[in-house]
């Protein structure tokens, strides 16, 4: 049956006429008053109705400029920080653009039930919907500060709207394949950016003091500043999942192997010239994730490559103990002080009154009481926990408690923030993503949807992972759009049809790198 999309009513007319008239008068005053604030709300005017009309430029921008400028400008050129805000008007202007349509495509379906089309496994998606709404509500309920609310959402889900964009727009399947080759060269220029970082600015940290730690720098393009911390973590974990997708693709044979030796070598330099802990553990958790499906056809192999994998990450430990610690100590008891501070009392910033990574999560159930039980369920509101170096809202439950670090993890932050009840949804979107991609693993069959889907899977892990190991995912832009994006696009491709199985010579890293095409 061919489908019949309703013309746009006269109304939409009539308002795209008043905007424009609007935009006109606007920029008339804009040049007259010669005021630079004014000005510059006209042009952001402007440009936002220029992108809300064009939702693929938007996605490229925020993809480039979130994962590889605004983390270089943060860290060398500090001044223009504020480009954040335009990242996150491209999230809120994505937002709209999944809202308008999907309200365009149900009205274009319906009275049309007979028409075949496969559907999306909408699970994820609805999850995560689910939680932005419960979010507003509990900041609602608690009666939370309209600032403190407005900080905290931002920081949440200002690229949620890149996760919407991505599971209800029918982008084409050429842009949807570029956006993810693009993460393939963001993987091969972080070792220009760690070289400068381990050579050039840790040398300027040592002696600075004040829980500085000089290694933590070495971030690559995902964000740090040169007088505290930085997304190291972030880096490793995607640079990890990059190594993961090329290995499978090196399996399968799905692209020239000396192409994949090539970029498996710079992506992994970077994880030898930073000191990420997390790494040891990522590391064998996601080779065995990668290479699964290879135990029972190739059993020897890939035990062999698992055996690699575990004496990779042993050996990157020894590395990463000898990067800390003070002159002198011994491997015992650098090893001791790093259990201390991730297991025992010592606090992260080496301060035995603030928390680590365990006690920020047995804190927070010390301080509920059977007396106040809507709290522990229900939380005090988006951005009650969030203190940060230049914050400009600090969260009261922060403040309260005396900047002790409550908000260190992403899972301490959403028991603060949103209770358990938030963190079960939080943690519902990562179950309902896993089963999607069950469900997409059951007819991929092309070699390099084989390799994706491979590091999809590790992608999902690592986002579980780092939840439990910083705040990055509801704090920092790097770790949020990567999410976004990873959520979205499992959500896409889990109504794609199934690709028919090709030669492994005919891919290429130009045009094969993309999901199969979807039925709109």
């Amino acid at each position: 049956m061919k489908i019949q999309f309703p013309r746009a009513p006269m109304a939409a007319h009539v308002a795209i006429a008043m905007g424009t008239v609007v935009l006109i008068l606007l920029s008339v005053v804009a040049v007259l008053s010669n005021s630079p604030p004014i000005i510059g709300l006209v042009v952001a005017a402007v440009g936002a109705s220029i992108l809300a009309a064009a939702p693929r430029i938007s996605v490229s921008l925020l993809l480039v400029l979130g994962l590889a400028v605004d983390g270089v400008v943060v860290l060398l050129l500090p001044a223009l920080g504020k480009i954040s805000w335009l990242l996150s008007g491209l999230g809120l202007l994505l937002f709209a653009n999944a809202a308008f349509s999907l309200l365009g495509r149900r009205m274009a379906f319906a009275g049309h039930a007979a028409t075949k089309v496969r559907q999306i496994d909408s699970a994820p998606a609805l999850a995560a919907l689910l939680f932005v709404a419960y979010a507003l509500l509990v900041s609602l309920a608690n009666g939370s500060g309209p600032f403190e609310v407005a900080a905290g959402f931002k920081r949440y889900f200002q690229y949620w709207g890149l996760l919407f964009a991505l599971a209800v727009m029918p982008f084409a399947v050429a842009d949807r394949a570029r956006w993810l080759r693009w993460l393939l060269y963001l993987a091969g220029v972080q070792i220009v950016f760690a070289i400068y970082q381990r050579w050039v600015l840790m040398p300027k940290r040592v002696g600075m003091g004040h829980g500085v730690v000089p290694v933590d720098v070495v971030a690559g393009t995902f964000g740090a500043t040169l007088d505290g911390g930085g997304q190291s973590a972030a880096m490793a974990a995607f640079l990890l999942v990059v190594l993961m997708f090329l290995m499978v693709a090196w399996r399968e044979r799905a692209l020239p192997r000396t192409r994949i030796a090539g970029l498996a070598v710079l992506a992994a330099l970077p994880l030898g010239m930073g000191e990420t802990k997390i790494v040891v553990l990522l590391l064998p958790m996601l080779l065995l994730v990668a290479q699964a499906r290879y135990l029972k056809s190739r059993p020897v192999t890939t035990l062999l490559l698992l055996v690699v994998g575990a004496t990779a990450a042993a050996g990157l430990a020894l590395l990463y103990l000898s990067m800390t610690g003070k002159p002198g100590q011994s491997i015992e008891d650098r090893l001791a002080v790093t259990l201390a501070y991730n297991f025992g009392q010592l606090g992260y910033s080496g301060q035995t009154f603030t928390l680590n990574r365990s006690t920020a999560l047995s804190f927070w159930w010390h301080q509920q009481s059977a007396g106040d039980p809507l709290h522990t369920v229900f939380g005090h509101g988006l951005g009650s926990s969030y203190y940060g170096a230049g914050a400009l809202v600090v969260g009261h439950l922060a403040r309260q408690f005396g900047f002790i670090d409550i908000g260190l993890t992403a899972v301490s932050t959403l028991l603060w923030d949103l209770g358990l009840a938030g963190l079960l949804i939080y943690l519902s979107i990562f179950g309902f993503t896993w089963r999607a991609l069950r469900r997409i693993g059951g007819r991929v069959s092309t070699p390099l949807d084989i390799a994706k889907l491979a590091a999809l899977r590790c992608a999902v892990l690592s986002f579980l992972v780092l939840s439990f190991y910083s705040n990055a995912i509801v704090a920092a832009a790097s770790s949020g759009i990567l999410f976004a994006l990873v959520i979205g696009h499992i959500v896409a491709w889990s109504g794609s049809a199934p690709a028919a199985p090709v030669s492994a010579r005919a891919t290429s890293l130009g045009n094969r790198f993309a999901s199969p095409a979807r039925p709109h």
